[in-house]
C-alpha cells in the first residue's frame, strides 16, 4: 500500500490524473496540485515553465520549443 493526499492506494491504483501512468513504481516521484496526482512529465508540462521570453517577456511553457542564444531563451515564432 501506498500514501498519497492522506490515502492509502494499491500499487496499480496510484495513477497520473492524466495520462495513465503508474505512480507507485520505486523511485517515481509524485506531484499533487488541487488535489490531482500528476507524474513529472504532466507536472512540467501543465504547471512548469521554460522561463521569459528576451523579446516579449511572456512566459514560455515548458512543453514548447525554445530558440536559445547565450542567456536569453526566445519562442520559436
Amino acid at each position: 500500500m501506498l500514501k498519497a493526499l492522506d490515502m492509502l492506494w494499491h500499487e496499480d491504483c496510484l495513477k497520473c490524473g492524466c495520462c495513465d501512468c503508474r505512480l507507485g513504481e520505486v523511485g517515481s516521484t509524485l506531484y499533487t496540485k488541487a488535489n490531482l496526482l500528476l507524474c513529472r512529465r504532466d507536472y512540467l508540462r501543465l504547471f512548469g515553465s521554460t522561463g521569459y521570453c528576451a523579446a516579449c517577456s511572456k512566459v514560455i511553457p515548458a512543453f514548447e520549443m525554445v530558440m536559445r542564444a547565450r542567456h536569453n531563451v526566445y519562442h520559436l515564432e
